[in-house]
């Protein structure tokens, strides 16, 4: 028998639920006889990561969550949070330029996918969100510039540290991208060391200013 494809309803529900699980209390609250046909399949639009936030909804016989392996990944149940929170809030804030799936939008944003400057140093992301960014970049061996993109990101300063925090968590931990966790005290920290500063960086200025850092 052929198993229908699924569609973007049931592909955006499927994610929703992974991603809403983080923020659950209960673990495991949807009892089966048997394991749900769903996870069977080979073809659902998520990763690994949230494969295993979606099924710590569910208990069979033979599985619960309480007794299987931690999801892979640098995410612990508080990051889950700051990471489903993030989500939220990039879609609000930031998946204009960067698009929902984190390839950039074409004429906005580079992507974000598979890039060093997400991947990379936090106290440099960090103040990327908190000061805006100009100029030519390049991000995984390609080069970005206007009118490709917009010649500026602009500065989001006016969030607080735990929003900025939740984003950079988020991004980090989204399309395939792994890296740690960003705490608010890391943003705190960089937004204090550079309080006074009005002009976004340029990537080489940016980058100078790091390595100064070290």
């Amino acid at each position: 028998m052929d198993i229908p494809e699924l569609g973007w309803k049931e592909q955006t529900v499927l994610s929703s639920l992974a991603i809403q699980s983080a923020n659950s209390p209960e673990k495991g609250f949807v009892s089966y006889r048997a394991e749900p046909s769903i996870f069977q399949r080979t073809d659902l639009p998520i990763d690994s990561q949230r494969m295993g936030m979606l099924k710590s909804l569910f208990t069979w016989p033979g599985f619960h969550p309480d007794e299987v392996e931690a999801v892979a990944g640098t995410l612990d149940a508080s990051a889950l949070k700051q990471f489903a929170d993030g989500r939220q809030k990039f879609l609000v804030s930031c998946a204009s330029c960067h698009g929902s799936d984190g390839r950039g939008e074409n004429r906005m944003g580079p992507p974000l996918v598979n890039s060093e400057w997400v991947l990379g140093d936090e106290k440099r992301l960090s103040l990327i969100l908190l000061h805006g960014l100009e100029g030519p970049i390049e991000v995984d061996g390609k080069k970005y510039d206007a009118p490709e993109i917009l010649p500026v990101m602009p500065a989001h300063s006016t969030m607080d540290d735990a929003s900025i925090a939740a984003i950079l968590t988020y991004i980090r931990n989204e399309w395939g991208n792994q890296a740690p966790p960003i705490s608010r005290r890391t943003v705190g920290g960089m937004r204090l060391t550079t309080q006074g500063r009005v002009y976004p960086w340029s990537a080489e200025e940016l980058n100078q200013h790091i390595e100064n850092l070290e």
